[in-house]
């Protein structure tokens, strides 16, 4: 190996210090590409830079930069926690929803008690793995008509939801107290639907400067809602953004913006109390079928829930979640956080760790150390990436990508899950020329840029990529300028090399 080191001016990024690992001198142009290529993208001086590429059949390190500061990983710390999690859960993983009762039917069918929904922490109960993804209750009115089916006419207590399963908060330190009512920051809950959230419908169908048209699914009036978001004119350039809030304290959603005249929007407002949002939308289908329920919502997280909490009631009906290998999908490629947090969470209890954050974390590091993936420097705060206090070094999601290529009797399963360009998940609208050639998974947060995953090149060799860039502003876009750079180089390279084979 031939150790290079290089240092430039770097007018409107931070000085990098770029130590190149190559084969020889092949790849000292393509580090010093990346390098200048960055250097001149008009970031903040303060912006940084890590890159590692690997060849992933041999782990062949090529180009190193800054691979061993820990930087903020984002989304690709979800690498480690479903890595983790498919080890010691397994793929055919499964958790249960439990709807029961703590009373009984008598002869005339009514319901004499509660009815308790106690939640496994399936983070997918609701449509998301659906045949018909728009009928968002689906699963809640075919379990009203089971108690139809049952006989049950009137129910005298409430309907409650218990997600005693995870402990500690349902927020993590270090996210965003702001951003509470967007979709990815949803609260982690052991018994939650349809992702925690209430789709918003918007149809700018009046006229300029009127209130757009909204649709609340499933409206079940658990909350609040001022619709502020106006109709703009078609010609406006730049619009069409919403923003979401939500007071705690007043239950009360809030959206303003401005979406362009005859133009729709869907957008998702994260609920409190996920356990106390599913009850609510069984009450509200209980009484749709035609069922009296005397009580109303309420989550095992109230002081005035009143039901044995210590006796388990009977057991009316068991839904289960979709396997690991299927939720795997909506993690890695979708970038769900919700889902990501609960699946860390069961694989902390499987563990014997706990089930709130800090059995996440420590599930997580204990398993990353195992490996030979935990650096100095590494720490997590969460299992998705939304805090802002983690760090990963790209050296250790580099070990990661290397593992789940060669080691990793799930690796294929891991790969599959991943983003693709033009295809599904964070990248079905980015890097369109890497179409059919990277398996990704990326990361976005505030204004870090990550990714980490395989690149294949038009000959078929396969290389184990990360890049990570924290700057105000603007990372996204160097990032995906930095990945078209590194496969023309690569590619590049490779044409090299079959040339000086044939002659």
């Amino acid at each position: 190996m031939v150790h290079s080191f290089i240092k430039r001016s770097c007018p409107a990024a931070a000085c990098l210090l770029v130590l190149l690992l190559t084969a020889g001198t092949a790849f000292a142009d393509l580090a010093t590409a990346i390098h200048d290529k960055f250097t001149s993208a008009g970031l903040s001086r303060d912006a940084r830079l890590a890159v590692m590429i690997s060849r992933s059949s041999t782990g062949e390190r090529l180009v190193e930069i800054n691979t061993d500061v820990p930087m903020k990983p984002a989304s690709c710390t979800k690498l480690f926690s479903a890595a983790a999690a498919v080890e010691i859960l397994g793929t055919d993983y499964r958790t249960e929803t439990l709807v029961q009762t703590d009373g009984t039917v008598d002869e005339a069918g009514v319901l004499n008690g509660n009815i308790i929904i106690v939640g496994g922490g399936d983070p997918g109960l609701g449509p998301r793995f659906q045949d018909d993804k728009d009928d968002v209750s689906e699963i809640m009115r075919e379990w009203a008509r089971d108690f139809k089916r049952k006989g049950v006419v009137r129910i005298t207590g409430d309907v409650i939801g218990d997600d005693r399963l995870f402990s500690g908060p349902r927020t993590g330190i270090g996210w965003y107290p702001d951003e509470a009512a967007e979709w990815y920051m949803a609260e982690i809950a052991a018994l939650t639907f349809n992702d925690g959230c209430v789709d918003l419908h918007f149809n700018a169908n009046g006229k300029v400067g009127k209130t757009t048209e909204v649709k609340l699914v499933p409206d079940v009036g658990y909350f609040t809602f001022k619709n502020s978001v106006e109709v703009a004119p078609k010609e406006t350039p730049g619009i069409g953004s919403v923003s979401l809030f939500r007071h705690e304290d007043e239950g009360r959603h809030i959206a303003t913006g401005s979406i362009p005249k005859k133009k729709k929007r869907t957008r998702w407002t994260a609920v409190s109390d996920p356990a106390r949002f599913t009850a609510a939308v069984l009450l509200h289908e209980l009484r749709a079928a035609g069922i009296v329920v005397d009580g109303t919502h309420k989550s095992s997280s109230l002081p005035s829930v009143d039901f044995d909490s210590e006796e388990p009631g009977t057991t009316l009906i068991g839904h289960p979640s979709a396997t690991l290998a299927t939720i795997l999908t909506p993690i890695l490629a979708n970038s769900q956080n919700l889902y990501s947090e609960c699946v860390a969470r069961l694989a902390a209890i499987e563990a014997g760790n706990g089930s709130d954050f800090d059995a996440v974390t420590r599930t997580i590091t204990d398993w990353a150390d195992g490996h030979g993936f935990r650096r100095n420097g590494f720490l997590v705060m969460d299992g998705s990436g939304l805090s802002s206090l983690n760090r990963i070094p790209a050296r250790s999601l580099n070990d990661l990508l290397l593992y789940i290529h060669k080691d990793d009797p799930n690796g294929e399963l891991m790969r599959e899950s991943m983003a693709r360009p033009g295809e599904r998940g964070s990248l079905r609208g980015r890097l369109s020329k890497l179409k059919g050639r990277l398996d990704a998974k990326t990361g976005s947060l505030g204004d870090t840029s990550t990714i980490a995953g395989f690149l294949t090149l038009e000959n078929g060799e396969d290389y184990a990529v990360v890049v990570m860039i924290d700057s105000t502003g603007g990372a996204e876009r160097v990032l995906d300028d930095l990945m078209l750079l590194i496969d023309e180089n690569l590619n590049g390279h490779s044409a090299q090399n079959v040339t000086a084979t044939i002659e």
